[in-house]
Order: structure tokens, then sequence, then C-alpha cells
């Protein structure tokens, strides 16, 4: 499958930059971070899916200790709470900033 991406400048420039400092071609480089980009992804959605139909607390905590620290990077729990209980009608359990 053909691609064509038209990139900013400075997003070309450090494509170009990353690619040659490994030894790579630009086209090689960007191949590789992109099926690094949907690996992580796919291992996010297939988490998030797993804590969602965790029967109980203790499936919640042995999915979530799977979790690798770079896949956790932008879960943030307390909000995840928050949310949970927001939709269900309830109070949040973690003050916002708005509420400190």
């Amino acid at each position: 499958m053909t691609i064509q991406l038209t990139l900013p400048a400075d997003v070309e420039r450090r494509v170009c930059e990353i690619a040659a400092r490994r030894g790579l071609s630009a086209e090689a480089w960007a191949v590789r971070a992109l099926e690094e980009g949907l690996s992580r992804e796919q291992r996010l959605d297939e988490f998030r899916r797993r804590l969602g139909n965790a029967a109980d607390i203790a499936e919640f905590f042995a999915v979530s200790n799977e979790m690798e620290d770079e896949d956790l990077d932008d879960y943030d729990l307390m909000a995840a709470l928050n949310a949970n209980r927001l939709a269900a009608g309830e109070r949040p359990l973690y003050p916002t900033t708005a509420e400190k």
C-alpha cells in the first residue's frame, strides 16, 4: 500500500535527522515509527478492553499490573475513576483542580 503524506517542514526535518542518526532512510524510519505507534495503540486498546471487562477489583489490578510503564504515560486513573462515578450519577471520588 502506498500512502502519500505532506509533512510540515519542521516535521520533515526532524524525521530526516532522526533517520540519519540511525542510519536509515527517512521512509524506512517513518515506517518503523508508524509500526511502533500502531503496536502501542493496539496494546493500549487491548488493555482498555480488559480493564473495562474486569469482573472485580482484583482482576482490574491483575490486568493493570501487566501493563508496561510506558503504556501508562497517558492514563490518568483518578480521572477515569471520576468519569466512571459521574457516569453513574455519583459525585467524583477525587476533587478536580477547580474544586481544590
